[in-house]
């Protein structure tokens, strides 16, 4: 089973690409960045969505704490899925 796992990791099928390793994180980089794009969106619509349900106010502080809350907890579990499939270093 080891050897079936190291056969068929995220990092050995790209042995073979002609990319270097920086040309490959450069992409996964540039991929990531857009994809968090509506992903970040769709949180401040929640955080929106939920401050209106409560009467809050719209406070800039208010809006942005929690935002970058879920930004960077959204990040982090990005990151660990890349770990997790062999992505990173």
């Amino acid at each position: 089973m080891g050897e079936l796992c190291r056969s068929h990791s995220p990092r050995r099928r790209h042995e073979g690409d002609r990319r270097s390793s920086v040309e490959m994180r450069a992409h996964w980089t540039h991929r990531a960045g857009i994809r968090a794009v509506p992903v970040v969106v769709g949180f401040a619509e929640e955080i929106r969505d939920a401050q209106r349900a409560r009467g809050l106010t719209t406070s800039p502080r208010a809006f942005a704490v929690p935002l970058i809350v879920r930004a960077l907890r959204h990040a982090d579990t990005l990151a660990n899925a890349l770990v997790a499939r062999g992505l990173a270093d």
